[in-house]
C-alpha cells in the first residue's frame, strides 16, 4: 500500500543549520533595514514566516512586510545557499537510511516544514535527498504549521489518489498538534528540544528516541496502517 510520508528537516532529519539563520538575519537586514538576533527560542518548532514577522515586531508595517516578503525569501534562499557549504547540517542518526528505504519501496515522501521551500531543498540536495521528495509544505506561503502540513499532503494527494494514510515524522509538540489537526498519523522523534514524553503526552501516535532503528519504524508504520487509522 503507497502512503504519503512527510518530514520535519530541522532536529528531525538533521542538525547544525546555523547558517539558515544567519541568512534570514542578513536578509531582514537588507530587505527590511532592521538587524535581528534569531534566538533559539523564536526559532524552535516555528515557521519561516512568522519567525521573521515577530522578530521584526513594530520595527516594520505588516503592508511592508508582505509587500517585501517575496523579496526578503528570494535572497535568504540565495544566501543560504552561499553559506551551506561553509557551515554544513549534520544528517541524524538514521535519517538518511529512512528515506532512502521508505523511497525506494514508493511511498510519496515530501517535506512538512517551516523552512522556506528553496532552504528546505538547499539542505536536502546537500545530502542527495532532494530527489527522493514529491512534495512540500513549508514556510514560504503559511504563518502556521498546521496549514503547511495540510497544504503538504493535499499536494500528496493530488501526486498519488490512492494513498490513503498519511504519516508525519517531527520534533516538536507543533508538528505533533499539526498532523493530528489533518488527521494525519503524527511520528515523534527525540532528537530535539523536546522529550519524548512530551510528545507522547502531546498525542504522538508513535515516538521513537532516534531514526536509527530503521526496522522498529517501518514495523509501526505497518501496524498503524493495519489498525485503520486515520481514515
Amino acid at each position: 500500500m503507497r502512503l504519503r510520508i512527510s518530514f520535519d528537516i530541522d532536529r528531525t532529519l538533521m542538525a547544525g543549520t546555523q547558517f539558515h539563520r544567519e541568512a534570514m538575519q542578513e536578509a531582514m537586514t537588507e530587505v527590511y533595514g532592521v538587524n535581528v538576533i534569531l534566538e533559539d527560542a523564536l526559532c524552535a518548532g516555528g515557521v519561516d514566516k512568522q519567525i521573521v514577522r515577530d522578530a521584526l515586531g513594530d520595527e516594520v508595517d505588516p503592508s511592508e512586510f508582505d509587500r517585501r516578503w517575496d523579496e526578503f525569501s528570494s535572497l535568504a534562499v540565495k544566501l543560504s545557499g552561499e553559506k551551506i557549504a561553509s557551515n554544513p547540517p549534520v544528517l541524524l542518526p538514521g535519517a538518511e537510511e529512512l528515506v532512502r528505504q521508505l523511497f525506494q519501496e514508493g511511498h510519496v515522501l515530501g517535506i512538512a516544514s517551516g523552512n522556506l521551500e528553496g532552504i528546505a531543498r538547499a539542505k536536502l540536495r546537500f545530502f542527495n535527498l532532494e530527489d527522493c521528495m514529491s512534495f512540500y509544505g513549508s514556510g514560504c506561503r503559511f504563518d502556521h504549521r498546521n496549514d503547511l502540513l495540510a497544504h503538504g499532503h493535499e499536494e500528496a494527494r493530488k501526486i498519488a489518489p490512492e494513498a490513503r494514510f498519511g504519516f508525519h515524522f517531527g520534533d516538536t509538540p507543533n508538528d505533533i498538534e499539526a498532523a493530528l489537526h489533518s488527521r494525519v498519523f503524527a511520528l515523534g522523534v527525540g532528537t530535539g528540544r523536546h522529550s519524548t514524553r512530551e510528545l507522547v503526552q502531546i498525542g504522538a501516535h508513535s515516538v521513537f528516541p532516534t531514526l536509527a532503528n530503521t526496522g522498529m519504524i517501518l514495523h509501526a508504520i505497518r501496524l498503524w496502517v493495519q489498525r485503520g487509522y486515520p481514515a
